[in-house]
């Protein structure tokens, strides 16, 4: 019975060994011979890149939900605005005055 839970941990041991070498080879490029790799990626596989400081991906984040987040909101309520302008319309009878059938509604 005790060689059941020893082959267990030596098992849990070597899978913990791999994992242990696959988190230190998660920042290198994958190897692909010359003839396969483009202009771009023999570029971007010389590039090392570190993970941001907590002060760095908080001004990421800042950055982003005041340049792009506008925008989206802008957009949005101007989709929101068509969206009723359409309905507003169709029941005042815009389909009617300019002689439209349902399927040139849409």
């Amino acid at each position: 019975m005790a060689a059941g839970p020893v082959n267990r941990d030596i098992k849990a041991t070597s899978l913990a060994k791999e994992e242990s070498e696959n988190v230190t080879n998660i920042n290198v490029a994958p190897k692909v011979p010359d003839q396969f790799a483009d202009e771009s990626f023999k570029l971007f596989s010389k590039i090392q890149v570190t993970d941001p400081t907590p002060k760095e991906t908080l001004e990421i984040r800042n950055k982003c939900l005041w340049r792009i987040l506008p925008f989206l909101c802008i957009g949005y309520h101007l989709m929101y605005v068509d969206k009723q302008t359409l309905g507003s319309s169709a029941i005042l009878g815009i389909m009617k005055d300019a002689h439209l059938n349902s399927t040139q509604y849409n």
